[in-house]
């Protein structure tokens, strides 16, 4: 069963400076018409794989095109359009992970 919303972790650099590694984003699932270009999106490109990009374009009715917001790496799956039905949903919002404090840590 699908859900709604799904929570997945940022892993690399490909989204900086909007997205940094570590970073937990939550991704509302939307119907395809409502994909627009601009948007995070976290996309499913392989079984189980997800990757979080932006929407370089919408390139036809079923299909979008991504790209990462990071000009300085690239990405096997940027550039590269996939069925809209692949977009696990659009990120709505963002949260960096706790950073836990040494014992020696000042508060």
């Amino acid at each position: 069963m699908l859900k709604l919303v799904e929570r997945f972790r940022v892993r690399g650099d490909s989204m900086l400076p909007t997205l940094s590694d570590g970073v937990v984003v939550t991704a509302l699932r939307v119907p395809s018409v409502f994909l627009r270009a601009g948007m995070v999106v976290v996309a499913e490109v392989e079984p189980d794989v997800h990757v979080v990009k932006r929407i370089a374009a919408k390139t036809s009715r079923n299909t979008v095109s991504l790209s990462s917001d990071n000009d300085t790496t690239t990405s096997v799956y940027c550039g590269v359009d996939i069925k809209t039905q692949r977009v696990s949903g659009v990120v709505i919002h963002a949260t960096r992970p706790r950073v836990q404090a040494s014992p020696n840590s000042a508060t």
